[in-house]
């Protein structure tokens, strides 16, 4: 193998040290105007003015507009716990017709097995009734016969 190349010449060192130096010498102006200005506008003090009264800051003293909307908000939470006692009073209400309508309901089934009860002995009645009143006009029909035949008379009649 060959051995290393051949050897920079003396200019070419020269120029890298030139090179060199112009980088450092550029490096150490920046951090000079670096602290240059830093130690500038340190020594001018603050640019912006002290805070004061002005469009953007409040005003000292209550605002007109917040004291209305805390009045407001205070009268919004008492409204608020006036409808909450009332929706607590409207649920017990509302707990104790659901209770007594579960009762009439109750009431309601045994009055109505009653009256299917009544109904059922009334046809039994009616039924009976017109069984009774069959039997009575055969009776009555055999009766006036024995009637004409000779048998019992009815008062007032021949």
């Amino acid at each position: 193998m060959a051995g290393p190349g051949p050897e920079p010449g003396r200019a070419w060192r020269a120029l890298a040290l030139c090179g060199a130096s112009l980088f450092l010498a550029a490096a150490a102006a920046g951090g000079a105007l670096v602290a240059w200005n830093l130690a500038a506008s340190t020594a001018r003090g603050p640019r912006c003015p002290e805070p004061g009264p002005n469009a953007t800051t409040p005003l000292p003293g209550p605002d007109p507009e917040l004291e209305e909307l805390r009045r407001r908000l205070a009268e919004a939470a008492q409204r608020e716990d006036s409808l909450a006692g009332r929706l607590s009073q409207a649920e017990r209400v509302r707990e104790e017709l659901e209770q007594s309508l579960r009762a009439l309901e109750g009431r309601q089934s045994l009055l109505q097995a009653q009256l299917k009860a009544l109904d059922t002995e009334m046809d039994k009645a009616k039924a009976r009734a017109a069984r009774l009143g069959v039997e009575n006009g055969a009776l009555a029909g055999e009766w006036g016969r024995a009637a004409g035949l000779g048998g019992p008379q009815v008062l007032g009649t021949r």
